[in-house]
């Protein structure tokens, strides 16, 4: 504030000694202030030029003693400002400013990292998101990337959510904390309960190792869990006994890939419709219907099966589309 009011002042200073001393040029108070503008960051365009002694006097007083000094300073702080609020902001000691955002808690490793923001980054409806990683695990982001943020702190307490915008977050992925780590799944659940209790409108997705731990989430309001070593065990398996389905299955979850796998909720479902006659009318559109998940079911068998308010319809597909524009397909056709 001292500084900007010693530059205010050399400023104002030397345009009143240009305007009151080069009377005969008949400036305007325009002229003075861009003369006195244009001296001070020494620019000096020519285009206007003390001829007086009193203003000559004005610019020594005005401009080099008081100006040039406080100016430099002014500018080596704002650069300084800048810089140190980038560090801050790349060792996560920042706070979050962004609107709907995705947090991803945890830092298991970096390839991990990396390929989560990836797909997300690849995802058609929220891959213009930001993205903000929340653990104490680093001293700083080791990945460059636009709309990727960092907040260091402890993912149990209150205050580091807090700094990462909790409250207007969108989804929140919680990860493992380390895969070696036995305890994992109960710090998994902690911090799913502590970032429910602060935005009860997120929508969490929990990674969970052992599925005996399953019990951990039941009291938590985890929107859904995933058992990463279980998925991908039985995935091995399944290559082993029928080559190609780790194959198929990698490009159907993957967003980079032309079609991938997709959810829709059904609304109000018209009764005398059928998921064996959606089914058809979804591959008229180039979509393939896999299976049903109602509650805690999956159906993958469709004869005689109704749809229900509240299902989410799992299907292939190159684009994420309502329940509306998959209902209105089967009346088209």
């Amino acid at each position: 504030m001292l500084f900007g009011l010693v530059l205010s002042i050399s400023i104002l200073g030397n345009a009143t000694c240009y305007y009151v001393f080069e009377y005969t040029k008949d400036p305007t108070v325009g002229d003075a202030l861009w003369f006195s503008v244009i001296s001070l960051s020494t620019i000096g365009y020519g285009d206007l030029q003390a001829d007086s002694v009193g203003a000559r006097l004005g610019i020594v007083v005005f401009v080099i003693i008081l100006g040039l000094g406080s100016f430099s300073l002014m500018i080596g702080m704002l650069f300084e400002w800048v810089a140190e609020r980038l560090s801050r902001e790349q060792k996560g000691m920042g706070s979050i400013s962004a609107e709907g955002h995705i947090l991803i808690v945890n830092f298991p490793s970096l390839h991990r990292i990396e390929q989560i923001i990836e797909e997300l980054c690849a995802d058609r409806d929220h891959g213009g998101r930001e993205i903000v990683i929340v653990t104490d695990k680093i001293d700083e982001l080791p990945l460059r990337k636009r709309n990727v943020s960092f907040v260091k702190g402890a993912v149990l307490h209150d205050e580091t959510y807090r700094r990462a915008g909790i409250d207007r977050a969108r989804l929140a992925i919680v990860l493992a904390t380390d895969y070696g780590d036995t305890t994992s799944d109960a710090v998994v659940a902690s911090a799913v309960a502590v970032i429910e209790s602060m935005n009860e409108s997120i929508y969490t997705v929990a990674e969970c190792l052992a599925p005996r731990h399953r019990m951990l989430f039941d009291s938590v309001r985890c929107n859904s869990v995933v058992f990463s070593h279980t998925i991908s065990g039985n995935l091995l398996t399944q290559e082993i006994l029928d080559p190609g389905v780790a194959r198929m299955m990698d490009a159907l979850t993957s967003n980079i890939h032309e079609s991938c796998l997709f959810a829709t909720e059904v609304v109000d479902p018209p009764g005398e419709y059928s998921y064996r006659n959606l089914a058809s009318s979804m591959v008229k559109q180039d979509m393939s219907l896999l299976c049903v998940q109602r509650e805690s079911d999956m159906i993958t068998s469709f004869a005689g099966a109704q749809p229900v308010h509240g299902d989410r319809m799992i299907y292939v597909g190159k684009q994420r589309v309502s329940w509306q524009h998959i209902l209105a397909g089967t009346v088209d056709g």
